[in-house]
């Protein structure tokens, strides 16, 4: 069953506010045409930060920039190593509605919109960071990205304090759990395994570049007639995937992830299915939709 239509799913409205990190940030909050957007952080109203919420229908995209056009305008002002860089459009949070996740999108011409983690190691910083990748967009929630930088060298820098990051289906009370375990580019934060056998499980995810569930299936080892018939399912994917003629109940995006329990090889730096008409089967990430 997906957990993202099971009607005991809670869907909270996710929001939270851009809290300033450096000066450049501050000012930007405190500007004028951001006064719609701030937030108090302090009681005394002193320090502010930038508030979105994704309650209204209407209204599931906010956007980033040094135009007037732009919902948070960040000014175009001078640093010491020059100006910043900012584009007329910078970047857009935006809500993916079928699951609750919130994402970044990279909209400037210099690509200089980034997540970023502390510089110091004795800074107090628990989450995970990803990096944009081709796609332009990243997932950002409790502990995943929890800090921005817009323009060049990291020219503002906020923090995401969430109220709620929605991600209708995952349980709040524990942190995320995003994988592959052993790569350092992280593709999916994982929810429920929704089944298994002899061979291996399979887990509702969610795909960290886009905010679509998908199906992470994790096979227990590789070895004997376990890599035979993983190899067998593979190429049966690729053959459904491939043939319009098959039709399915339902659409399903799949990263399909061949390794053993203990393994640690990094999955990006193997050899993809894409690439190949022999499936060699070592340990893949792949992902293709069913009709």
């Amino acid at each position: 069953m997906d957990p993202y239509e099971t009607a005991e799913t809670t869907r909270e409205t996710p929001a939270f506010v851009l809290a300033p990190l450096n000066s450049a940030a501050r000012k930007a909050t405190e500007h004028i045409r951001n006064k719609y957007y701030q937030y108090s952080l302090d009681d005394n109203n002193n320090t502010f930060g930038l508030w979105m919420e994704f309650s209204d229908p209407d209204r599931q995209e906010f956007t980033v920039g040094r135009s007037e056009h732009q919902d948070i305008y960040l000014p175009e002002m001078r640093g010491g190593k020059g100006p910043p860089q900012i584009s007329d459009l910078q970047a857009s949070f935006f809500l993916v509605q079928s699951t609750g996740a919130v994402l970044l999108r990279d909209h400037s011409d210099h690509r200089n919109t980034e997540p970023f983690a502390p510089s110091h190691s004795g800074s107090h910083h628990n989450g995970v960071t990803v990096k944009l990748r081709s796609s332009r967009t990243v997932l950002i929630a409790r502990g995943i990205n929890s800090r921005i930088a817009f323009g060049r060298d990291k020219f503002y820098q906020f923090e995401v304090r969430w109220q709620s990051d929605g991600l209708y289906g995952f349980n709040k009370d524990d942190p995320y759990t995003v994988g592959p375990r052993h790569s350092k580019t992280k593709r999916y934060v994982q929810a429920e395994r929704v089944g298994g056998g002899a061979y291996g499980d399979v887990w509702w995810v969610l795909d960290i570049t886009n905010g679509e569930p998908m199906a992470v299936k994790k096979f227990r080892n590789l070895s004997g007639k376990n890599l035979d018939f993983a190899t067998r399912e593979v190429a049966n994917l690729f053959r459904i995937n491939k043939d319009n003629s098959i039709q399915h109940v339902s659409k399903v995006h799949v990263l399909l992830l061949m390794l053993s329990s203990d393994s640690d090889v990094d999955p990006t730096r193997s050899t993809s299915f894409r690439s190949t008409t022999t499936p060699v089967v070592k340990i893949i990430g792949v992902r293709f939709s069913c009709r």
